[in-house]
């Protein structure tokens, strides 16, 4: 079973089969037997109008306000949308309410699927949440829950202002750390009364994301980006057999989740399955996993992350600069740039320690994919030295073609 928005077919938004598609029962398709699927908080307003369930939704509520006003759904989830707050707006306090906010929706439609579950075989269920996402707008309630509080400015960043927060409360509100902040604190309301409805006793739940958020970290939001906010996602998971308040301190992939779930159903991987387990990690975080390597990438960069002696290293390979890079990160060399991280330490991905580490950077490389950073002889120059006081680059120092053949 699944709910929400699962991006399993992306650009097709009529799927599964909805009134007016030619779609075969979603049985016939992908192995679910039942969906109630949604697409983004952003698609819901573009080419889905007569197929997307929020949509609907949205088309048929109408808000009246305590001066009487009648509002219609989707002209209030469309200014809110695009952060039209100001005088005339249909998104105010009194019409953006919880029940237009996605999350809301999605959780509603769990609940109800949820009565449907099996009681006697092994079922699944994905819930998938849109809201914490670009564009961040949120209710009053929301906006209010987090007016006042002190949220951590983005690292290395020249435009921390404009993720400040507003240091007024009481209305809806768009952008912003804050409400970024008071989206996951209403996904961690929502999922508690999902989580209610089962036992935990014969139940494994996980609780993850499919990409991070940047929040203005280096000057960036959004994601498509190697730095850790964006491919750091958390993987909290409870229930049947999971040792209680352990953490595994190695790097997994949330692409191991599905032979996870399929070992604990008790059902065997297809042939070609490359998905692993995390059972043995959550029920004896002491016991090293098969997967030793965990890879990401996208567009014009890979990165490959390992624990080698107690240290999670990230190697990171771009074409070129770096998208969005650290301040402080050196240039390119013959068209790379090959970067090493100490991913606890430096969470924020300021200092590369490629310079410092050949042999793990020849180690790391290894596990990089064929043709990307292929020049064996040459590694990105030398970082410059830090200020002490600023963590600034102090002069751009030159390296020598002698070096990087030495590199």
């Amino acid at each position: 079973m699944s709910v929400g928005k699962d991006d399993l077919y992306q650009n097709d938004a009529k799927f599964h089969a909805f009134p007016g598609s030619t779609y075969p029962p979603v049985s016939w398709d992908l192995g679910f037997s039942d969906m109630k699927r949604s697409a983004s908080k952003t698609r819901c307003l573009k080419e889905v109008a007569n197929y997307d369930l929020f949509r609907r939704h949205l088309e048929n509520t109408f808000v009246t306000t305590s001066e009487n006003k009648t509002f219609w759904g989707k002209a209030i989830y469309e200014d809110c949308f695009h952060g039209k707050m100001d005088q005339g707006s249909q998104c105010i306090a009194e019409t953006f309410i919880d029940t237009l906010y996605p999350d809301d929706f999605v959780r509603d439609e769990a609940l109800e699927i949820l009565k449907a579950k099996p009681e006697d075989k092994p079922w699944y269920l994905q819930v998938n949440f849109p809201g914490p996402h670009p564009p961040i707008f949120v209710t009053s309630e929301m906006a209010s829950s987090v007016h006042k509080r002190k949220w951590p400015d983005p690292a290395d960043s020249v435009i921390a202002q404009h993720w400040s927060c507003p240091e007024y409360g009481g209305n809806p509100e768009f952008g912003g750390r804050c409400n970024y902040g008071a989206e996951l604190e209403r996904l961690d309301n929502l999922m508690k009364s999902i989580v209610d409805q089962v036992t935990l006793e014969d139940t494994m739940v996980c609780i993850t994301g499919d990409h991070g958020e940047m929040l203005g970290d280096h000057n960036l939001g959004g994601k498509k980006v190697p730095w850790q906010p964006s491919i750091s996602v958390p993987l909290l998971c409870m229930g049947a057999g999971i040792q209680v308040g352990k953490t595994y301190g190695d790097p997994v992939t949330t692409l191991d989740l599905p032979g996870t779930f399929m070992e604990v159903a008790g059902v065997e991987k297809a042939e070609k399955m490359t998905t692993q387990s995390l059972v043995p990690a959550l029920t004896t975080p002491s016991q090293p996993l098969t997967r030793q390597t965990v890879h990401s990438g996208l567009d014009e960069w890979r990165a490959v992350i390992r624990s080698i002696n107690g240290v999670s290293w990230k190697l990171v390979c771009c074409i070129g600069k770096c998208q969005s890079a650290p301040t402080g990160t050196p240039e390119p060399s013959k068209g790379w740039s090959l970067l090493l991280y100490d991913t606890e330490a430096d969470p924020d991905d300021m200092i590369s320690l490629h310079w410092e580490n050949p042999n793990i950077v020849a180690t790391l490389r290894q596990d990089l994919p064929r043709g990307w950073c292929p020049n064996t002889n040459g590694v990105t120059a030398k970082p410059p030295p830090l200020s002490a006081s600023t963590g600034a680059p102090q002069q751009k120092v030159p390296i020598t073609a002698e070096q990087k053949e030495a590199a």
